[in-house]
């Protein structure tokens, strides 16, 4: 399958899940607090696949490295599943820190590393199809030289 094609039909399960998954917030908490509903959240990151999948449909004689190309989409894909897991964490975390005595700032600390170092990795990834498509055209540029 073609990563055009598995982005697409990613964006269409995210459009379809966003009409028939019962409304909630995702709370993120990095460096300032978000609710975020999950129907925009879905709506969006369904947008974004959309112009992942028409920048691999065009581009895709110049890039390099199919490995790369999925890397990247793998990564796509699970972004929004890691999003909800962090919204999950922190209201669990919450309600740890309500009920019981534990450190709160230590424990918020963690918190905060783990978001900021998975976030970070995030978007780090999306160097990936630049990358991609400077090495591609570095190489059609030597193959047309010759």
């Amino acid at each position: 399958m073609k990563p055009h094609y598995f982005l697409l039909s990613s964006a269409i399960l995210f459009l379809l899940a966003s009409f028939l998954i019962s409304p909630f917030d995702l709370t993120l908490n990095v460096d300032t607090y978000f609710i975020i509903p999950v129907t925009h959240f879905l709506r969006c990151s369904a947008v974004g696949l959309l112009l992942f999948a028409a920048f691999y449909k065009c581009l895709n004689h110049y890039l390099v490295s199919k490995m790369l190309t999925w890397i990247h989409v793998l990564s796509l894909l699970l972004f929004p599943l890691i999003i909800a897991l962090m919204s999950y964490s922190f209201n669990k975390s919450l309600a740890v820190v309500e009920i019981s005595d534990q450190g709160t700032s230590s424990f918020f600390g963690r918190h905060h590393r783990t978001n900021h170092i998975i976030l970070s990795t995030l978007i780090v990834m999306q160097i990936l199809p630049v990358l991609n498509i400077i090495f591609g055209v570095m190489n059609r540029h030597k193959r047309n030289i010759k």
